[in-house]
């Protein structure tokens, strides 16, 4: 059998959500077995992004030699589609939106706490797996060992953040705060004077151990995307803000679970409702990335037939 390519996304305005959850993928592939490869037509900003990854292809290696593509994120090049078009039976689309184009791949993956509430049409794909319990998220955030909390605050807009979205809220919080900068893009002056002048501000620049990240923080304000589901699952008190129009879904997800989540980025009133964030349930979402890889290795081997 050959491996299993992924070709997923690298623009800056798409934050790193889809790379996180493909590294989540690909882990759990290789521990049943599988070799990884990573298309390079989108290398990421970030080398440590890469590093689960057996071997690098390009996409023309992929099309001709591996058992499936796994394909995640969005505005891609209309050369690298129309090649996939060609080998539609081994690939596999992860979706958010529940309107992937009718027959574009073999296999589609709403791994969102919503997908399972979206309708995709049966005629249009032969297999859809939607839902909480195929979410990519790491299994490790759901088993950080959570000391005493201390409101301890975090603030994250994620990889499409320059500091813009930031900024306001960090001025308006006070006292002691992480900012967690995905260090995709140039800073703004403005945040560089911020951060001079706060000493009480910690700027963590994309840190390896996400765990760790989470584990201690007690309250997460962040975009209302892949990471606020990461925070609800490692125990923060989530308060999620609107980045992107797209977010729609998920936004009416977390309002569903009592998430606390502002439509516009209003500093004052993030600030002011960090002081007294509740802890909501997670969905159940253990072992979605194992039930997944085995689901993959499935279609894998009989595609290989």
């Amino acid at each position: 059998m050959g491996p299993i390519a992924f070709l997923v996304t690298n623009d800056p305005r798409h934050g790193l959500g889809h790379w996180r959850r493909m590294g989540v993928l690909a882990t759990a592939l290789k521990a049943e077995g599988a070799a990884v490869s990573l298309i390079v037509s989108y290398s990421p900003v970030r080398s440590s992004a890469t590093a689960i990854y057996d071997s690098f292809c390009s996409l023309a290696d992929a099309v001709a030699t591996a058992a499936l593509i796994v394909l995640d994120g969005k505005d891609f090049a209309a050369a690298d589609l129309s090649a996939l078009a060609a080998v539609k039976s081994k690939l596999v689309l992860i979706d958010d939106m529940g309107h992937p184009e009718a027959g574009s791949a073999r296999l589609v993956i709403n791994p969102n706490i919503y997908g399972h509430e979206l309708t995709y049409d049966p005629a249009a794909f032969a297999e859809v797996l939607a839902g909480p319990q195929w979410n990519l998220i790491d299994p490790r955030y759901a088993e950080v060992a959570r000391e005493t909390e201390r409101d301890r605050i975090a603030v994250c807009f994620g990889g499409a953040d320059d500091g813009s979205w930031a900024l306001p809220v960090l001025a308006a919080l006070k006292g002691a705060v992480v900012w967690l900068d995905a260090g995709q893009r140039k800073l703004v002056p403005a945040m560089r004077d911020l951060l001079a002048e706060r000493p009480d501000i910690t700027q963590l620049i994309s840190p390896d151990d996400m765990a760790g990240f989470y584990a201690c923080t007690d309250i997460l304000v962040c975009g209302a995307g892949q990471m606020a589901i990461e925070g609800l699952a490692s125990g923060c008190k989530v308060i999620a803000v609107k980045v992107a129009a797209d977010q729609a879904l998920q936004i009416k997800a977390l309002e569903a679970l009592g998430v606390t989540v502002f439509q516009e980025l209003n500093a004052a009133a993030i600030a002011a409702a960090a002081g007294h964030a509740a802890k909501v349930q997670c969905p159940h979402i253990a072992g979605g990335p194992a039930r997944v890889a085995k689901r993959l290795m499935e279609l894998a081997s009989e595609v290989a037939v």
